[in-house]
């Protein structure tokens, strides 16, 4: 039996590594999150305090695009409709910028900063040391505190649930933003930094193990994960047009996997 079991994790393994194509390479310069709209990934460098601009379409031998220059670090990104917010962490703000607009000045939302969403005109962000997850309506900019006790790391919205991770407690949890209803979805987890959920399947960058691991949210069960470079650090991630796109901080790369290869059922798609 444990010949049938290490026979099985190195099939995953070898299998995983061939499924992921390394968009970008090199980029040590401390690369936090990504978004991909109109069939461009824009993903943010902490230490460079820049927005990049790179086709999915891109080769690895092109250089991605300059395209916004930020005033502090940037930490979390969000796109909604046309916007793009980003979080940065020295000034403690949230700005947006909108994608299709010629002008491409930050415009201030709020003076926090942390993981977030958007549900009718309200932003949900995640305050880390603080503990908690504050609410800010849009139209005046008044914050109410909506959850306390937690320390969120990473934020998605399903329909009326918000899933956030937490790496404190190695859990993932899920919030009804209508009911209020809070539920624990997962456990033991990995040091999640960066969650996406399309078609009830969860996929985690679950840092520490170098690993993106999928599961079935109809059931709260594992279904499998894709196996990284030692030490490449994923950190947020996204779907678009039906592949995965994931960044390594540590590794310094953009990286894709199609869903196609994953072996996800074809009635959850």
């Amino acid at each position: 039996m444990k010949i049938k079991f290490l026979t099985l994790l190195l099939f995953c393994f070898t299998i995983g590594n061939s499924q992921v194509t390394n968009l970008l390479s090199g980029l040590n310069n401390g690369i936090t999150n990504l978004v991909v709209f109109e069939n461009n990934i824009y993903f943010s460098s902490f230490s460079n305090k820049t927005i990049y601009k790179y086709p999915v379409t891109g080769n690895s031998s092109q250089s991605p695009e300059v395209f916004r220059v930020l005033t502090s670090n940037p930490t979390q990104l969000l796109l909604h409709n046309n916007d793009l917010f980003i979080a940065t962490e020295q000034t403690s703000h949230i700005y947006k910028i909108n994608l299709l607009a010629t002008d491409t000045t930050p415009i201030e939302v709020t003076d926090i900063y942390g993981p977030m969403v958007i549900k009718n005109n309200f932003l949900y962000v995640g305050q880390y040391v603080d503990s908690k997850i504050v609410k800010i309506n849009l139209s005046n900019g008044s914050k109410t505190d909506y959850l306390t006790g937690y320390k969120p790391n990473y934020f998605n919205l399903q329909g009326d649930d918000l899933y956030f991770t937490s790496n404190t407690t190695n859990k993932l949890y899920k919030i009804n933003l209508i009911n209020n209803s809070l539920n624990i979805i997962l456990q033991n987890l990995n040091y999640v930094s960066g969650i996406v959920i399309e078609n009830n399947i969860c996929y985690l960058c679950e840092s520490q193990a170098d690993k993106i691991s999928y599961y079935d949210l109809n059931s709260n069960q594992f279904v499998n994960f894709v196996s990284l470079t030692s030490s490449s650090w994923p950190n947020g991630i996204t779907i678009y047009n039906d592949t995965i796109y994931f960044i390594s901080t540590v590794g310094g790369q953009v990286s894709s996997i199609p869903i196609s290869t994953l072996g996800i059922p074809t009635n959850q798609k």
